[in-house]
């Protein structure tokens, strides 16, 4: 390597600021980079007082986990964290949370996949940039980004099951989906 190309590396490392260099590579969710999306489907049979029924259920999940907490090294000096997710489309979302100082990690779980009238999640299908941005007393320390993958992981159907319920889980079945999902493991 010439002394001149090795000047103009050393030249424009200097005037990077210092803690993105290293802490971005400890930024990301408690449980990684990779997620898996699985659609669920399945029905059961509701034993109700006087009468029986079935209920067919769908549900969507993400695995490891739908909800985590953002990670980050002891270096980094904030009291809040801002996320904001560019998926391949384009699309931007962000959502913020507060720090404990000590913790090194976000006081709340992220909302990555559950999606309901009033929740968004984080994440989308695919590749995810998230671009975070840690800030003190509401002066920015520390920015930069990191990828999430989210894979399909396609459809899983479970096996047929029983529940037992009460007239009133008989007019509303499906309040009971999750229940089966669970008792099912998830269509494992």
């Amino acid at each position: 390597m010439s002394v001149f190309f090795k000047t103009i590396v050393l030249s424009f490392l200097s005037i990077l600021p210092v803690s993105n260099l290293h802490a971005s590579e400890n930024i990301g969710f408690s449980s990684g980079d990779t997620f898996t999306a699985h659609e669920y489907d399945g029905s059961f049979t509701l034993f109700c007082p006087g009468q029986s029924l079935t209920v067919n259920c769908q549900a969507y999940g993400l695995s490891p986990q739908e909800f985590d907490h953002l990670v980050f090294p002891a270096s980094i000096n904030a009291d809040e964290v801002k996320l904001t997710r560019t998926n391949v489309r384009g699309d931007q979302r962000s959502k913020t949370s507060n720090i404990r100082s000590g913790q090194n990690r976000s006081n709340k779980s992220f909302n990555l996949w559950i999606r309901t009238l009033f929740q968004r999640p984080l994440l989308s299908m695919g590749r995810n940039t998230l671009a975070y941005e840690f800030s003190l007393n509401n002066n920015v320390t520390e920015e930069g980004e990191f990828q999430v993958i989210v894979n399909n992981g396609g459809l899983k159907t479970c096996r047929h099951g029983v529940l037992n319920g009460t007239a009133r889980d008989c007019e509303a079945p499906t309040t009971l989906c999750a229940t089966y999902f669970r008792n099912q493991n998830y269509c494992q």
